[in-house]
């Protein structure tokens, strides 16, 4: 019995590093001692990503998309690199305020069929900026002009009619930050509806006439040539209800 306990006790695994045998191993070293001299996970502390501080929509990727905590967390776990982990996921919560998200949990996966977790914490800082689209449409830039003329005029109409406007304005600006109205000119027979986005004026102009049953009359001027050399124009919708 003493030779087989000698025998079994020469085979049994022990960490060459610490000497430990009753521990998960990996690679041939205690999982401790693995995970010391291995590095499987690498993560900022701090990470800083733009929003714009008149549409609130954030910049991910080179693009500007509507705020939303979800979209912040999965562009952070873009930022955790892992190695040879498999089975990979993440649990984790966000903690946002205006001026930071705090992304804490942790990280799960596996490796020689031991499971391995590493905790996380992740300070996103928001950084305000003014992005190209809120940038120019500060400075009245507009790409369609919406004219409104009523046969006969009453507030409660020409209310209704900007009312739907405005609605057409909100539902398309989730896509186009350029659907924004940048300025209103009322006239004695209706109102001037200056718009950043031409698809934008284009909508509200059919919303209209569909509503009330009038007609419309397209226009368009030159308005110069953009970097690449294209013409850019300036539309008109004029609207007769």
């Amino acid at each position: 019995m003493a030779l087989l306990s000698l025998i079994y006790s020469m085979k049994k695994r022990f960490c060459p590093k610490c000497g430990a045998t009753n521990k998960p191993f990996i690679q041939g070293f205690c999982k401790d001692c693995f995970l010391e001299t291995h590095s499987l996970i690498e993560l900022p502390q701090t990470v800083e990503i733009e929003q714009c501080k008149k549409c609130e929509k954030l910049l991910v990727n080179g693009k500007w998309f509507p705020f939303s905590v979800e979209r912040i967390v999965d562009w952070v776990r873009e930022k955790i690199k892992t190695k040879e982990l498999e089975n990979k996921r993440f649990e984790v919560n966000a903690q946002p305020n205006e001026e930071k998200v705090l992304i804490t949990g942790k990280v799960l996966g596996e490796l020689n069929d031991e499971l391995l977790e590493f905790p996380i914490g992740i300070e996103v800082k928001i950084k305000q900026v003014l992005c190209h689209n809120c940038s120019i449409l500060s400075a009245n830039y507009y790409e369609s002009r919406l004219q409104v003329r009523f046969e006969s005029l009453s507030k409660p109409k020409w209310k209704h009619v900007l009312t739907i406007i405005r609605e057409t304005m909100v539902e398309l600006f989730h896509r186009d930050s350029l659907a924004q109205i940048t300025n209103i000119e009322k006239l004695k027979n209706g109102f001037d509806v200056y718009i950043g986005s031409k698809r934008a004026g284009k909508m509200a102009a059919e919303r209209i006439a569909h509503k009330f049953g009038g007609e419309i009359t397209r226009s368009f001027s030159l308005a110069g040539i953009d970097k690449s050399g294209k013409t850019k124009k300036k539309f008109t919708f004029l609207v007769r209800i």
